[in-house]
């Protein structure tokens, strides 16, 4: 049984070595290709505005406002918002800042719209005046005004009077409001 043994085991490891000669002697083809030029840029959101004497810049100047006003009179000025850019945005946020704190109370918003939508009645009117001003504008920005596609210009209409109540002391007063516009591509 020795012998039977020793002959199995001599007849396997010449069964391995031949199919290891035999398995070195198949040649298999292969082939590879590649993906080139694979680029990832980001998009650009593109805040431009525009008004009656100046268009598609990132400032403008005089949109809104009127010299000499008296108790009663009113103007109207349009700013038109664009997303100049390559990829959609969600909305813009609008907000101003007043110079004078004693006559915005007394500059009258009349008209407000975005889009030719009332914008009006989302103001809050924070003060004991009754008046829908340019303090409550303020203190109560314009926020999430959709803005979406690209290459439009949406129109900010607004109206501002200076009221009928008005005080004496507003006499060669003034004030200069600074609006500031935020195209923002997330969810307000």
């Amino acid at each position: 049984m020795i012998i039977n043994s020793r002959i199995a085991l001599s007849l396997a490891s010449i069964a391995a070595a031949g199919s290891l000669v035999a398995g070195a002697t198949f040649a298999f083809f292969s082939d590879s290709g590649t993906s080139s030029s694979n680029l990832f840029s980001a998009g650009t959101v593109d805040l431009l505005l525009s008004d009656d004497d100046q268009t598609n810049l990132e400032n403008v100047t005089a949109t809104f406002g009127s010299a000499n006003m008296a108790p009663g009179d009113c103007t109207t000025g349009t700013l038109n918002i664009k997303n100049n850019g390559t990829i959609a945005a969600n909305h813009v946020d609008i907000s101003i800042t007043n110079s004078n704190d004693a006559m915005d109370d007394y500059l009258r918003i009349d008209t407000l719209t975005y889009d030719a939508v009332n914008q009006l009645p989302s103001l809050t009117d924070g003060q004991p005046n009754t008046l829908k001003d340019l303090d409550d504008l303020e203190n109560d920005p314009a926020a999430n005004l959709a803005l979406t596609d690209l290459g439009v210009n949406h129109p900010l209409v607004m109206g501002v009077c200076l009221d009928e109540s008005a005080p004496d002391s507003l006499q060669g007063a003034s004030n200069d409001m600074t609006m500031t516009v935020l195209l923002d591509q997330g969810p307000h």
